[in-house]
């Protein structure tokens, strides 16, 4: 069991910024788990393709858009004879989104290159987190073949005070703060103006004091190993310290990880791992992965890592593979090989109630562990609750989170078991 800085929401209260509804028609579980199916078979270079139904047609896009894999696939089907069989409105599609992904990756660059080089100038040492890292283009082909929500960066804790002051002279505004990170926006960059990727819609940054997961108790706190390895560097023109490519695998991994688990899986996190593996095989870093992160982490770390080996073949070399097996339960293995990635995606079949007893038997050590794990699941701690509720967070009516979590816990199995299906 774990305890955790009981900070809660909105340091600075502020309006949250409203987002178009997604389109009206939520696709039935089968539905999208075949497109979805179709999408990871594409990544991978399949050629192979049966046809969609007029349904399956329509929610292409937003499967793709979802995935965050449009414009990786845009790329990937460019001149390929699978290309000249789907649907026009589909590939039209993909490429404006990849017009769009760019642009709005340039964007991004510019304004990561700004926070750094003033971080520089303030003395504030600055690590580049997740897809931000990816940005200077040394694991995919262009920047702008992977979308990105945010700016994940790095800093010490000591110095979130010194930060969000620097963030205010750029002209952020502190919009959130969690347990691990701070959240800024820029005034004039707060309308969302279409549910896809556009250069104009938001671009938050997230200023982490810490780089952790953690799901029912079970934590995996990566900060002190980010500071102990990570190097300095030229980054988009500027002084960083960036993470080898072995330690960005572990960092990705561990937050996809705990996205599967939480069944809010994402092709785009398949996609991330297959390129940094090729970045760690041609460095030849596999060491620092099969012998360097440890049981503790591998648990952690496997999950994702297996899937994008069994999803895309030849990502993850087979003894590299073998070698991380060997740390984890037969169960999680198991488990893993049975390639539940896309039932586990954000729009699958796979019951969402009950996740910390559906878990347990994979991943807890011991049966305090697994007790720890309900415990947790059951009472949450009070940050958990004021990220779900942030308007009982601003007020001393919070511990009411844990009815209204049982109430919304209970409905949800009960659409779920009555095949309606959830818009989680």
């Amino acid at each position: 069991m774990i305890e955790k800085t009981d900070l809660v929401t909105s340091i600075h209260p502020a309006p949250a910024v409203a987002a178009p509804s997604p389109p009206s028609h939520i696709p039935p579980s089968r539905v999208w788990m075949r497109v979805t199916a179709d999408l990871l078979a594409f990544m991978g270079g399949s050629q192979e393709w049966d046809g969609w139904s007029e349904e399956e047609a329509k929610i292409a896009p937003f499967a793709a858009l979802v995935n965050c894999v449009a414009s990786w696939l845009h790329n990937t089907l460019a001149g390929t004879p699978l290309a000249a069989s789907l649907p026009t409105s589909f590939l039209e599609y993909l490429s404006r989104q990849h017009q769009a992904n760019r642009a709005r990756i340039e964007r991004l660059q510019a304004d990561a290159a700004r926070i750094l080089a003033a971080a520089t100038r303030a003395g504030i040492p600055v690590i580049p987190l997740k897809g931000a890292a990816m940005l200077a283009g040394d694991y995919y082909p262009q920047p702008g073949l992977r979308p990105m929500a945010d700016l994940d960066l790095l800093v010490p804790a000591k110095s979130i005070a010194q930060t969000t002051r620097l963030m205010e002279e750029l002209g952020y505004t502190l919009r959130d703060s969690t347990w691990k990170h701070h959240t800024f926006l820029r005034p004039d960059n707060e309308r969302v103006v279409a549910y896809e990727e556009h250069p104009d819609n938001p671009r938050p940054v997230e200023i982490h004091h810490r780089t952790a997961e953690t799901l029912w108790g079970l934590l995996c706190d990566l900060t002190a190993r980010a500071w102990e390895r990570a190097r300095p560097r030229r980054f988009l023109g500027v002084e960083a310290l960036m993470l080898p490519p072995s330690e960005l695998l572990l960092h990705v991994a561990v937050h996809a990880t705990f996205n599967v688990l939480n069944h809010t899986a994402r092709l785009v996190h398949l996609a991330d791992i297959r390129q940094l593996a090729q970045v760690v095989t041609t460095q030849g870093e596999w060491d620092d992965v099969t012998r360097g992160w440890g049981r503790s982490l591998v648990r952690f770390a496997y999950p994702a890592i297996g899937l994008a080996a069994y999803s895309l073949p030849g990502s993850i070399p087979p003894p590299v593979l073998s070698a991380l097996e060997a740390q984890v339960s037969p169960r999680l293995v198991r488990w893993v090989a049975s390639g539940p990635i896309v039932s586990l995606s954000r729009y699958g079949n796979a019951p969402r109630f009950f996740l910390a007893l559906r878990y347990m038997p994979l991943l807890a050590r011991s049966p305090m562990e697994a007790i720890a794990m309900v415990f947790n699941s059951t009472f949450p701690p009070r940050w958990y609750l004021a990220e779900r509720y942030p308007n009982l967070a601003r007020s001393r009516w919070l511990p009411i989170g844990y009815l209204l979590l049982g109430r919304d816990r209970v409905r949800q199995a009960r659409d779920e078991l009555g095949q309606k299906h959830p818009i989680l």
